[in-house]
């Protein structure tokens, strides 16, 4: 039988008969270059699980809410453990996807929806929209969403608030004090409120009061790591195996070039100059253009990567996943990758940051012992301006002690002025 709907709770679903179903999963899997044994463990789970529920109830095809139905059937018998449970899910999920999208996705993680029900959440939405228009980034309006999204869940469930017109001064500053992120929450209700105050929606714009209503940040030193901490980082990465050589690449990009996480996982082909021993990027954070050299140790390990490591794949990106589909990797997993990498490194984390931000850090401390002019740690760090890197100036603790002034003596009259009653203790 071919695709055909069918309602259930009010919703038009799909179904197919079941083989056939699972001969295009099977296909699907081998041409993205699934391993054999994870086709064949689907196959097994799909013939020996839902395939039998079906016959059981005298059926041929497959849909959604069967799956459902029968995932909730094999857990009703409590004596699957939550691993093999969880297989099975991710099996009846491919069936899904082939189902009603045409191809089995990477991840079934569904991305976050905020509530923004109301007038007062209507007026938000209008600001989120202007936002887009604005063309701001995307990692921008998902925490502007965030953000106002708790607010308007204080302003509504606990002030009991209905309209913008409504919003006091109390009302902001006892909801930041309650948040996590002060710096964040206080940056997108300050906007927010601008905007209404643009078009109308409120009379007041609350800037004096932002003015005077600031949210400090911790002062805190970068954490870095001395050079033959870096060195021992990275030649405790094993060479040896694929995923060994596209990880050796990366922590040098890191260490050596200082490339943040976005940019090493977005790097493509077309962006290094073989030639002129160039790597001309347009960084992902600032959307400015760089140009780095591309030094010998870490084009000799891309090098090894391409010939020795990386999978065939379509994927333009450089550095992509040792597991089926082989789709690029992420700036999360160069993160997690990165931090696994140092804690196994056998270096001294120990009230330190071991992700790659350190690193960067660690290039910045290793160029102000050198001397560079804080403009040249600026460009090869792909900041906007050099106030983002004056905080690096603080782990330059050579240079800050040349800065120290001596303290002078304090004269002997001091302590015996007025007969030394002015010094005595009580």
């Amino acid at each position: 039988m071919g695709n055909i709907a069918l309602q259930h709770n009010g919703k038009f679903m799909k179904e197919e008969n079941l083989q056939h179903l699972i001969s295009r999963c099977e296909a699907f899997l081998r041409d993205t270059r699934y391993a054999a044994i994870s086709i064949r463990n689907h196959i097994r789970r799909w013939n020996s699980g839902i395939a039998q529920y079906l016959r059981s109830k005298g059926l041929d095809d497959y849909s959604p809410p069967l799956g459902d139905e029968y995932l909730c059937s094999i857990q009703a018998l409590g004596i699957y453990t939550e691993g093999t449970v969880n297989e099975y899910r991710r099996s009846v999920r491919m069936l899904n996807d082939m189902l009603l999208l045409g191809h089995i996705r990477r991840s079934s993680k569904v991305p976050v929806k905020y509530d923004f029900s109301g007038e007062i959440g209507m007026e938000m939405l209008k600001f989120i929209d202007s936002q887009r228009r604005l063309r701001r980034a995307e990692k921008t309006i998902v925490h502007h969403q965030r953000n106002l999204s708790y607010f308007l869940e204080y302003l509504v469930q606990g002030k009991a608030l209905v309209h913008p017109m409504e919003i006091t001064e109390g009302d902001i500053v006892s909801y930041i004090g309650v948040c996590s992120n002060k710096v964040s929450a206080r940056y997108s209700i300050r906007m927010l409120m601008s905007f209404w105050h643009e078009h109308g929606v409120v009379l007041n714009d609350f800037d004096e009061f932002f003015r005077a209503f600031k949210v400090r940040r911790k002062e805190r030193i970068p954490s870095f790591y001395p050079s033959e901490d870096v060195e021992k980082i990275e030649e405790s990465v094993n060479r040896n195996c694929a995923l060994g050589k596209r990880d050796y690449a990366i922590i040098l990009l890191a260490s050596r070039l200082g490339l943040r996480a976005s940019d090493i996982a977005t790097l493509t082909f077309d962006e290094i100059d073989w030639e002129n021993n160039l790597i001309r990027k347009k960084m992902v954070k600032t959307g400015n253009s760089i140009e780095l050299p591309l030094l010998s140790e870490v084009g000799n390990a891309i090098i090894d990567y391409l010939k020795n490591g990386r999978p065939k794949s379509s994927a333009v990106n450089l550095f992509i996943l040792h597991r089926p589909p082989y789709t690029s990797l992420s700036a999360y997993a160069v993160c997690s990758q990165i931090n696994r990498l140092i804690a196994l490194s056998g270096v001294n984390v120990i009230g330190k940051h071991h992700g790659l931000h350190s690193l960067r850090h660690s290039l910045a401390s290793a160029l102000l012992k050198q001397s560079t002019p804080i403009e040249t740690i600026s460009e090869v760090l792909g900041h906007q301006s050099c106030q983002s890197t004056m905080s690096y100036l603080s782990i330059d603790m050579e240079s800050l002690r040349q800065c120290a002034l001596e303290v002078p003596l304090v004269p002997d009259t001091f302590y015996n002025q007025k007969g030394g009653t002015f010094y005595e203790r009580h």
